[in-house]
C-alpha cells in the first residue's frame, strides 16, 4: 500500500509536537561537548522496533553539508520514545539551546502504516521572532546495522508545504531520489 498524504501529514506534525509528550526521559542524560544530548544507558532487553531502539546512536548527514549544520552531523543518542497509532515510534531528544537558537532532534519509525517502512530524522530549530526551521532526512526500506550509511531524501524548511508533502510521498512511494537533495541517516552505535 502506498504512503498516504494523511499519514506523511501526521509524521511531520508529530515532528513539530512537544517533546512533554514523550516517555520521561531516563535519570543520567547529559549534554556531550558537541552539544548533542545523550541519554542514559538503556538496557539492551528494551527492543522497540526492529530498527529504531533506546540506547543505539544515529548520525544524520546532510549531502552536502548545510551552513550551519554541526561538522559531525546530527548525533542522536536514542532514549525516550512514545508510541505513534498502531506501530509507529518516535524518539526525541530534548530540546537545547544553541546560541540564541533552540534545536530539538528527533527520529520516527513507521513500519506498518505504509509500504514501505521508513525512518525520518528531524532537526528543528527555533528562534526568537524567525520562522522554525526544520531539516528531515527521509530514508525508505531501512535497517539496523551498524556503520553503514543509508542514503535518503533531504527536506528543508516547510514541511507542511504541498511541494515538501509531494516530495516526500514520490521518494517513499518509487525510492527515486530525482535529482533531490540527499542526506544519510547511519547507525553508529
Amino acid at each position: 500500500m502506498p504512503v498516504r498524504s494523511a499519514l506523511l501529514t501526521s509524521l511531520m506534525a508529530i515532528s513539530f509536537a512537544s517533546a512533554a509528550t514523550t516517555t520521561p526521559a531516563r535519570p543520567g542524560g547529559a549534554a556531550s561537548a558537541s552539544g548533542a544530548l545523550t541519554a542514559a544507558p538503556v538496557p539492551p532487553a528494551a527492543t522497540v522496533t526492529p530498527i529504531l531502539n533506546p540506547g543505539q546512536t544515529w548520525v544524520m548527514q546532510a549531502d552536502p553539508a548545510r551552513t550551519g549544520w554541526p561538522a559531525a552531523g546530527v548525533i542522536m543518542t536514542l532514549g525516550p520514545y512514545r508510541k505513534v497509532g498502531a506501530a509507529s515510534v518516535k524518539f526525541t531528544l530534548s530540546a537545547r539551546p544553541q546560541g540564541a537558537a533552540t534545536a530539538t532532534d528527533d527520529l520516527y519509525y513507521d513500519p506498518l502504516d505504509s509500504d514501505p517502512e521508513f525512518i525520518a530524522g528531524t532537526r528543528l530549530v527555533t528562534r526568537p521572532g524567525a520562522a522554525p526551521l526544520s531539516v528531515s532526512c527521509l530514508v525508505r526500506t531501512p535497517h539496523a546495522r551498524v556503520g553503514e550509511a543509508q542514503q535518503g531524501l533531504l527536506l528543508t524548511g516547510n514541511l507542511f508545504s504541498r511541494e515538501g508533502t509531494a516530495l516526500a510521498i514520490r521518494y517513499l512511494n518509487g525510492g527515486s531520489l530525482g535529482g533531490q537533495p540527499t542526506c544519510t541517516l547511519t547507525r553508529t552505535r
